[in-house]
């Protein structure tokens, strides 16, 4: 087995079974390439991603509606472990490092990155709001100066105004209007994949297929926190780093509902640094 194969399962692995499911179901169907520019999806064959998928569902049961789980459920135990063990491997080797960072860089569910990612960004929407609450204001300044706090709202709004990036929804919704040709429609069919058609309402679509859209919603924005982070990181300016790391540390110490996911303090501090936050070029 290479090594990227191993390195691929290792990063799949800290992901749920049924999470990527939901990307080998979303991405079978052709029209789902229009998000990938969207969701920081960097692969060059884009036909030979959705092969890999196809061939991953083939032969899986149809899927079944179950009143205990309140929505439709399927294989995806036998999807995901096909998909991971061997049509992934069909990729080009390019394309196979692509997806695997990509899929590194978001938040997987067993991962050690999923919390200390999710709360930078929580903490990122808190402290752009500061100006709003002059309490978080005052929270911040007894640790950063004026000019690092300003340093460091001005990404949070960069990161922000990034994930509410109209473009990505509206390609979204619009893949939502295309008309499906044969193999789109007996995937859609197969697995209960309903998008809406009803043109008054542009975000529907995240009513009709959730648990794909969020599962690719979530790794999107792990690849956005750490395209904005990267260059300060590459910079290695303690300026710029302490007001970040501060601002995080500031955050999850007063929000109460992130204590619930700590066991110490000391444990805290070095999981939400930014140092670790990704797994950085050693030389950054």
């Amino acid at each position: 087995m290479s090594t990227l194969n191993t390195d691929f399962r290792q990063v799949a692995g800290r992901y749920f079974a049924s999470t990527l499911s939901d990307l080998v179901t979303l991405f079978s169907i052709s029209f789902s390439q229009t998000l990938f520019k969207g969701a920081l999806l960097d692969v060059q064959d884009a036909d030979a991603l959705r092969k890999a998928c196809l061939l991953a569902t083939e032969g899986v049961p149809d899927a079944v509606w179950d009143d205990s789980a309140w929505g439709w459920v399927t294989d995806y135990q036998t999807m995901t472990r096909r998909f991971v063990t061997d049509t992934f491997g069909h990729l080009p080797a390019q394309d196979q490092a692509a997806f695997m960072q990509w899929l590194d860089n978001g938040l997987g569910r067993e991962s050690p990155f999923e919390f200390p990612r999710k709360f930078w960004i929580d903490a990122m929407i808190w402290a752009s709001r500061a100006g709003e609450f002059p309490e978080r204001a005052d929270a911040l300044l007894q640790v950063i100066t004026p000019e690092q706090l300003g340093f460091a709202r001005q990404i949070c709004t960069d990161v922000l105004q990034a994930r509410a990036d109209p473009a990505f929804h509206d390609a979204a919704a619009a893949m939502c209007k295309q008309p499906p040709d044969a193999t789109d429609l007996f995937q859609m069919t197969k697995f209960h994949i309903i998008f809406p058609d009803d043109d008054t309402d542009a975000d529907a679509y995240e009513d009709y297929a959730p648990d794909p859209f969020l599962t690719l919603g979530a790794i999107r924005n792990g690849n956005i926190l750490r395209r904005h982070l990267a260059p300060i990181v590459a910079k290695g300016n303690p300026f710029e780093w302490d007001a970040l790391d501060r601002m995080v540390q500031t955050y999850v110490a007063t929000d109460p509902g992130v204590q619930d996911y700590q066991q110490d303090d000391a444990r805290q501090t070095e999981a939400y640094a930014l140092c670790n936050l990704y797994r950085w070029p050693r030389d950054a």
